[in-house]
């Protein structure tokens, strides 16, 4: 995601401060504390998880859902081209799908 594509990430923020799941949190982590002061109080990243399985850390979401469950993810889960510099609505849904705690199935409650 490039943060300065957004002019307003502040609805998110609120969000954000919660406990967070989600996959590959790293970059996601760094802009909402350089821009917004946001880190949450605790982290579940399932890119981390699945790297002490044995996946290593560049595992995509998509590929560990169908590696553990036999599921494809829906498109629009997927992330896209994140060195564009615009953010067409698509991908604005993938990053509010993204940072919703019911975003990943099955995933561990704090």
């Amino acid at each position: 995601m490039d943060p300065k594509a957004v002019p307003d990430l502040s609805p998110l923020v609120a969000r954000w401060r919660d406990d967070r799941r989600g996959h590959a949190l790293s970059s996601d982590l760094k802009i909402f504390a350089d821009r917004y002061d946001a880190v949450p109080s605790r982290v579940f990243d399932t890119q981390v998880a699945a790297s002490f399985l044995g996946y290593g850390m560049q595992i995509s979401l998509g590929r560990l859902v169908y590696d553990l469950r036999d599921v494809r993810l829906p498109r629009r889960r997927r992330s896209s081209d994140v060195g564009a510099p615009a953010l067409p609505r698509a991908r604005s849904q993938y990053l509010v799908d993204d940072v919703a705690p019911s975003s990943l199935p099955h995933a561990p409650t704090f």
